[in-house]
């Protein structure tokens, strides 16, 4: 017997209690729920890699035709492992358009502020002499909607 094996499959069990909630929770259906009021309320209590450019966004009719909320960006759905993906947007209305008469879970929706990165010669036009990285400066800075969710298949 390979003990490598065993014990990574120890390991990952220790893991799997912890994580799980202590009610009757089967791990088929884990990380997810249907009830928007939890949903939300996990979304603004847990840092989701957000940056100070990034707003969540809580669209009524977004949230209103979802099947259910991800609660982390892997859960499990009617007995099958998904991960949620990005889709990125122009506007809120190209999202809703893009979403409208398809299936999804929601992890989160957010607004961002992108910019393209500065060239290092364009650095010394600006004459900064502190120790600011190049890469922390941006410029043409555009608003985007970033979807965190998954598109279920209707098969």
């Amino acid at each position: 017997m390979n003990t490598e094996i065993e014990t990574l499959k120890n390991e990952f069990e220790g893991i799997q209690n912890t994580i799980l909630p202590k009610e009757e929770t089967k791990l088929e259906e884990a990380f997810y729920t249907k009830n928007a009021e939890e949903w939300l309320k996990f979304i603004n209590k847990v840092d989701l890699e957000h940056t100070t450019t990034n707003h969540n966004i809580f669209d009524y009719e977004i949230i209103k035709n979802a099947e259910a909320f991800a609660l982390g960006p892997v859960f499990s759905y009617n007995g099958k492992t998904e991960a949620c993906s990005s889709i990125t947007c122009n506007s809120l209305e190209e999202l809703k358009d893009f979403l409208k008469g398809k299936k999804y879970i929601v992890y989160y929706i957010c607004l961002q502020v992108v910019t393209e990165l500065i060239d290092k010669t364009d650095i010394k036009d600006l004459n900064i002499t502190s120790e600011i990285p190049f890469y922390s400066i941006g410029k043409n800075p555009k608003l985007r909607i970033l979807f965190r969710g998954h598109i279920l298949n209707d098969t």
